[in-house]
């Protein structure tokens, strides 16, 4: 399959742009005291090490992109289920831990009263969820994450333009 031909960019980037914001959270409040050229120079890298891991994961899972979770399946076919099954396990306590931790703050009725919560929509199924939460929350990331780039930008011009 030629590069790009048959997959859908949109859904990876509003994968993204879900962690980004839930992630975003959770690190500018451990990340207070880092100065912003390094958090910029952490940024940039951690930006290209991520693009390189999706452009690794479209070369994997061409063949199964229409699929809820195309690169357990692929996983699935080399025999490599067990690891793929970790991955995945781990991927979602992640997300799942970094989420609870902004939306409870610290709270243990918040906190299980969000966990019932998730626990209630998660019958849903996987694929509902995706369909339906992943692309507001995406979208939200995405925006903010130009929002936060625009600020960035406009800033910094302020700073230069003032003499500051």
């Amino acid at each position: 399959v030629p590069p790009f031909h048959s997959f859908y960019w949109h859904k990876p980037l509003l994968y993204a742009g879900m962690n980004i914001l839930s992630g975003g959270f959770l690190i500018s409040g451990l990340a207070k005291d880092v100065k912003p050229t390094d958090s910029l120079a952490i940024s940039v890298a951690v930006a290209v090490v991520l693009s390189a891991i999706m452009v690794i994961i479209y070369l994997i899972i061409q063949e199964y992109h229409t699929l809820a979770m195309p690169l357990l399946a692929r996983a699935a076919e080399l025999g490599l289920n067990t690891i793929a099954g970790m991955a995945l396990y781990l991927a979602v306590f992640t997300t799942l831990a970094g989420s609870l931790y902004i939306v409870a703050e610290n709270d243990m009725k918040k906190a299980l009263l969000t966990a019932a919560i998730g626990l209630a929509v998660s019958c849903l199924g996987f694929q509902t969820l995706t369909n339906r939460f992943y692309p507001i929350i995406g979208y939200t990331g995405a925006a903010l994450t130009l929002y936060g780039l625009y600020l960035l930008i406009f800033r910094r011009s302020n700073r230069e333009f003032s003499g500051s």
